[in-house]
């Protein structure tokens, strides 16, 4: 989802350059690439967000009781969203 995020940003971006005049579209690919490079190399990264120990321990009970549950055979796929009452 993020790298679709950045994609769009990135052509946005190169395309208002280009309308705008603000130089040929090689110069807005140039900035395009540094904006991915610093994105590549964690330079401008936010620090990392710890998940506190009752949030973490929720996370996890809800995923050990996703094996409570058999696999199904088959998928159907549905229209919409639904709510099953079983």
């Amino acid at each position: 989802m993020m790298r679709r995020i950045s994609l769009v940003l990135l052509l946005c971006y190169a395309a208002s350059a280009a309308v705008a005049g603000n130089g040929d579209a090689r110069s807005a690919a140039g900035g395009a690439q540094a904006w991915l490079e610093l994105q590549r190399s964690g330079a401008q990264a936010g620090s990392d967000k710890p998940i506190s120990g009752e949030v973490a321990a929720r996370i996890y009970d809800r995923y050990l009781e996703s094996f409570e549950q058999p696999i199904p055979e088959t998928f159907q796929r549905s229209r919409g969203f639904t709510v099953d009452d079983n």
